[in-house]
């Protein structure tokens, strides 16, 4: 054998072998080559190039069939239909081909041959969550709302980033939240977050408090932020009630302990302690001419205080640092907290004010120059229709000449307490 191989025609025979070979091979992968180039250009000439360079790859007619289909400058539906025809003939398990055919029937009103090429890309890929997507989409459109959410749900249970648009397309076709939670979403912490946020956006009160409970019933950890859209949509509407709770929850599943504080406070994190922002703790909102932050070095009691710096550019009308509070109605309550300043110019200083929608408004004693740790208490209730209150520290415009603020004011130890009702007044018997 050694022998045979080792004669010069059977050397000269494999060399010209080889060389055929190459060349073959060479000029298949430049053909390939020159057909994904012209496919890349994106133009009608290019596709048919690609499809004429390579006749047998179904990939090259499905994007001719699209560009038909989908084109800005023209479209051609039945011509879009035959070229997926043919790229399906070629690979006649490819989804996404039938999920163009399905659409591109859809568009000609042929929804039985839609239907058709559906139910064709569910049977080559059953499990696939784009082929459920569309189909649910589809019976959607075709008022089959049972099955649609069925097919929603299998897609959201593979492919959960698609629940906001699930909420939404779903809530328009049925806005009822118990047909959402039992027939659309999985059970599943991310797909009740992305659903949350939805349907607060959308203002559903209800809606969104139901996806809430079935979410705290998994016990979920997530980030506090992811509340806050609900949180605020609660406050926005005076739910006080379901907000603290709401908020006592997100911060269990956010792993933040409470910060602490007088017994009975409805105010959160009166101390500064916790480093949290926005919900039911506080809002700060700087602005120019002011710096706000927490001090370690100067505080009434515990970690740290508020400070707040005034570099003395501008005649501030400020109220950077707020907390919306729930409240009971007709609760007559305690507000109390400390203050201090230091070298605060102007004839405006520093107060804090204690609001609620229809009751009247109370506010401390404007704090400027330098004082030590000061305290107040004022006493304030809450109206017939109060559920929500706002607490600001706040700083009124000068009128005068000489009217930019400068200095630094701390503040620590805040507390909004419920008073006990007084006792109803006996009757006197005659």
């Amino acid at each position: 054998m050694l022998l045979a191989l080792s004669s010069p025609m059977v050397r000269r025979t494999l060399l010209l072998a080889a060389v055929v070979l190459a060349g073959t091979l060479s000029f298949f992968a430049v053909r390939f080559a020159a057909a994904e180039y012209f496919s890349s250009l994106d133009t009608l000439a290019g596709f048919e190039e690609a499809v004429r360079l390579e006749p047998g790859n179904a990939r090259h007619w499905h994007l001719l069939g699209r560009y038909w289909q989908f084109g800005l400058d023209q479209q051609d539906f039945p011509r879009a239909i035959e070229l997926y025809r043919h790229s399906l003939l070629l690979d006649p398990r490819a989804p996404a081909v039938w999920l163009d055919l399905a659409s591109a029937y859809e568009t000609q009103g042929d929804l039985s041959s839609a239907r058709s090429a559906l139910l064709s890309a569910k049977k080559s890929h059953p499990v696939s969550a784009e082929v459920a997507w569309h189909y649910g989409n589809f019976l959607l459109r075709q008022g089959e709302m049972d099955s649609a959410f069925a097919e929603i749900h299998r897609s959201l249970e593979s492919d959960p980033s698609r629940t906001a648009e699930a909420v939404s397309v779903c809530w328009s076709a049925n806005p009822d939240s118990q047909v959402l939670l039992g027939q659309v979403l999985p059970s599943s912490p991310v797909v009740y977050l992305a659903a949350l946020q939805v349907l607060a956006a959308d203002g559903a009160v209800d809606a969104s408090l139901d996806v809430w409970n079935r979410l705290a019933a998994l016990h979920p950890h997530f980030p506090l932020q992811e509340a806050s859209p609900f949180l605020d949509l609660l406050l926005r509407t005076a739910h006080g009630t379901e907000a603290a709770q709401v908020w006592k929850q997100a911060l269990e599943f956010a792993e933040i302990p409470d910060p602490g504080g007088p017994s009975g406070s409805v105010l959160w994190d009166g101390g500064f302690e916790s480093n949290v922002r926005n919900g039911l703790s506080w809002r700060i909102q700087e602005d120019k001419g002011v710096q706000i932050g927490y001090d370690g070095a100067v505080k009434h009691s515990g970690r740290q205080s508020l400070r707040i710096h005034f570099d003395g550019s501008r005649n501030l009308g400020f109220s950077g640092v707020c907390q919306v509070v729930p409240v009971t109605p007709l609760t007559a309550y305690q507000f109390s907290g400390w203050m201090r300043t230091e070298t605060i110019t102007s004839d405006r200083g520093i107060f804090v004010a204690l609001s609620s929608r229809d009751s009247p408004s109370v506010s401390t004693p404007e704090l400027r120059a330098t004082e030590p740790w000061t305290p107040w208490t004022l006493s304030w209730q809450a109206g017939k229709d109060s559920r929500i209150a706002q607490i600001c520290v706040s700083r009124a415009p000068s009128q005068k000449f000489d009217n930019k603020i400068a200095g630094t004011a701390w503040l620590d130890d805040l507390a909004l307490v419920p008073l006990p009702a007084a006792p109803s007044p006996e009757k006197v018997r005659p």
